[in-house]
């Protein structure tokens, strides 16, 4: 239900927590997570978007723009991360996490009365939108974390129109790149349904009290929850080499200690070998 509570309010980070969940305590493989997740978000996404679009807090312009571009990009990650090794697709999710945690801490600001978005080129605002989509279908992040500050400076959004325009977003990246994975995608299908209804619940469940609190507060909180698991994920990687590791020096130390053995054994019947030769010649 958390996963579904920050959803909700945020319009980004259940990918993150749902894939730590489904690796952490399920016990899945990197890669199982991550498509699992994209079906847990999807579902997650969608039903945290419902009272979005009853409040017509989305703009749909601005959110079909994103979509299209962050679409495609799910489409190549996802028809890729299989050609990709498994540490580095890590590496990806980990260096996402710190992006996510330091977008949340900076909230762009927007001038009262202002209408108008900051001018990038849109070649770079396409590569960005585009990019955005590649994570989702690389490493199963939705790109909340990203869609929203974006959304504010790039095309003026307001804040909670830009998490309902980011929900719808995600729900889109997260179908794409899902369809990247196939046909044969590893999911656990009882797994994503069981989260993906709790964490629907709690979408749900904040719904009616979203207004009433501060973004600027969660968005801060938030950060710093993705701060503490990209540490502990760092502290987890490298105990997880060192055990790797010590266990490699002990399987070379076995290995010696075997050839060791064998090298005895067959000297020790290469030597009664030779003694019964030398007594059978002596009684002969």
């Amino acid at each position: 239900m958390f996963i579904g509570i920050i959803s909700g309010l945020l319009g980004a980070g259940p990918s993150i927590l749902t894939i730590l969940l489904l690796m952490q305590v399920v016990g899945m493989e990197f890669r199982s997570a991550v498509t699992t997740s994209l079906v847990v978000v999807a579902g997650m996404s969608f039903v945290a978007l419902i009272p979005y679009i009853i409040t017509r807090a989305i703009v749909w312009r601005a959110g079909f723009t994103f979509a299209i571009a962050s679409m495609i990009g799910a489409l190549i990650g996802g028809e890729t991360s299989t050609l990709i090794p498994i540490f580095v697709l890590k590496l990806i999710f980990f260096l996402s996490i710190i992006i996510g945690a330091v977008a949340m801490l900076w909230s762009p600001r927007q001038t009262t009365g202002s209408s108008q978005a900051t001018v990038i080129s849109p070649v770079a605002a396409m590569l960005v939108r585009i990019l955005v989509g590649m994570l989702t279908g690389l490493v199963g992040l939705g790109g909340g974390f990203a869609i929203v500050p974006l959304l504010i400076v790039l095309d003026n959004t307001p804040v909670r129109s830009a998490i309902g325009t980011s929900l719808f977003v995600v729900v889109l990246n997260t179908l794409v790149g899902l369809v990247g994975h196939f046909p044969n995608p590893p999911i656990d299908w009882s797994v994503a349904i069981q989260v993906g209804l709790a964490g629907s619940l709690g979408s749900l469940s904040i719904a009616p009290f979203a207004r009433h609190l501060s973004a600027k507060t969660l968005r801060h909180t938030f950060a710093c929850l993705m701060l503490a698991i990209a540490f502990f994920l760092l502290g987890s990687s490298f105990l997880q080499f060192e055990h790797r590791r010590n266990g490699t020096r002990m399987e070379d130390r076995i290995s010696s200690e075997d050839a060791g053995s064998k090298h005895e054994v067959r000297t020790g019947i290469k030597n009664r070998s030779s003694s019964q030769v030398r007594k059978s010649a002596t009684s002969g």
